[in-house]
């Protein structure tokens, strides 16, 4: 601005006001350009940072419903330890019960074999 105030002194009255309106004009068209581009560059920002949000958002709800699989996963393999252990037990049961009866027919047969003589009439 020193040399505004220099020119003032030697210029011509018709000179300086068209100097003054032009550097103000330069002034004002370089901060307008600087405020175009920060804002350019504030948008860029937002958009990457949204489309960073809904990838990560994304990726979220891949996890989530990963971690929903694997569970019911989990679930159903004890469910089947269950089932297992069940049939297992039922197997032990029914092979109980058929020694008992194998060997209360066997029992009643070697009675039946001990006793027949007895009943048989020999003529």
């Amino acid at each position: 601005m020193n040399w505004l105030f220099n020119y003032k002194r030697t210029a011509p009255c018709s000179i300086l006001p068209n100097l003054f309106h032009s550097r103000i004009a330069f002034l004002v068209t370089s901060e307008l350009d600087i405020l175009r581009a920060e804002t350019q560059n504030a948008n860029e920002k937002s958009a990457s940072a949204a489309t960073q949000t809904a990838a990560m958002l994304s990726l979220n709800f891949k996890l989530q419903s990963t971690a929903s699989k694997n569970h019911a996963k989990q679930i159903e393999l004890e469910v089947k330890t269950i089932e297992a252990r069940e049939v297992k037990e039922l197997l032990t049961i029914i092979q109980v019960i058929r020694s008992v009866r194998h060997g209360v027919v066997r029992a009643l047969l070697n009675t039946l074999v001990a006793i027949s003589p007895r009943c048989v009439h020999r003529e």
